[in-house]
């Protein structure tokens, strides 16, 4: 449950040490630097130096990448993979007898849970993913949802699916492999899962994912003048008009 706490959680502090810093509030005058700062504490020789190098020139930003589906990022080859033998080669969950999912070690580490509990654990089961993918065709907001996860398919490949760690590939690759009930074997390889820096979102998709965020669960968010808020960020002088738009309709 704290994961999907800790980013929102490290976001608003900073914006309250924002606010503090200009209503007077004080604190170290090196928190980050300084003999007892966060980087001394927190690491060893750090380059202190390069919290500055580039600033206002090289936006890390530019370097982000987006998730196409609604859980562990490890999970989008397996799930790319998954999507093109259903809908490819037309391979059903109830073909499944075996799946063996090979990739970088952090798969195994991160997504080991044959039989996730929640919506929120079923973001980081490979056992869910791949059952309900197969099931459904699809990966969005509703196939990573405690619905999802009470669905008798979700824990079809709880005992049937086994990891092979692989440090060669990335954390962007994987290679799926099923049997099937027949005996027969079906493999898809991804080198690069789409929302990786090789094969970014394009803004298409970032709108329609966009759109689908605001309308799951009732936001009370319009999209449209949102997502028009956002591609003209540039040229606007205040950047808080994005939160207002982002909130709820009032009543």
């Amino acid at each position: 449950m704290a994961k999907s706490v800790g980013v929102g959680n490290a976001a608003a502090n900073g914006v309250l040490s924002a606010m503090l810093a200009e209503r007077g509030f004080s604190g170290p005058a090196l928190p980050l630097e300084g003999p007892r700062g966060f980087l001394a504490v927190m690491g060893e020789a750090a380059d202190a130096a390069a919290l500055s190098q580039g600033l206002g020139e090289r936006w890390e930003l530019s370097s982000n990448t987006y998730k196409p589906y609604p859980c562990g990022v490890v999970l989008n080859p397996v799930i790319e993979a998954c999507l093109a033998l259903h809908h490819e080669d037309g391979v059903r969950l109830g073909d499944v007898v075996g799946a063996e999912l090979a990739g970088h070690p952090l798969l195994r580490q991160r997504t080991d849970r044959g039989l996730p509990r929640s919506g929120r654990e079923s973001q980081v089961s490979a056992h869910h993913a791949v059952a309900i993918v197969l099931a459904r065709g699809r990966a969005g907001l509703d196939e990573f949802s405690d619905a999802a996860v009470a669905h008798p398919d979700a824990g079809r490949l709880a005992e049937a699916l086994r990891f092979v760690d692989d440090a060669s590939q990335g954390v962007e690759s994987a290679t799926v492999t099923l049997t099937l009930r027949d005996g027969s074997r079906r493999r898809r390889h991804v080198e690069h899962a789409r929302g990786s820096l090789a094969v970014p979102l394009t803004d298409a998709d970032l709108g329609r994912k966009t759109q689908d965020l605001c309308a799951w669960g009732g936001s009370g968010v319009d999209p449209a003048p949102l997502l028009d808020a956002l591609w003209h960020l540039d040229e606007h002088a205040d950047a808080g008009r994005v939160m207002v738009l982002a909130a709820p309709a009032a009543g």
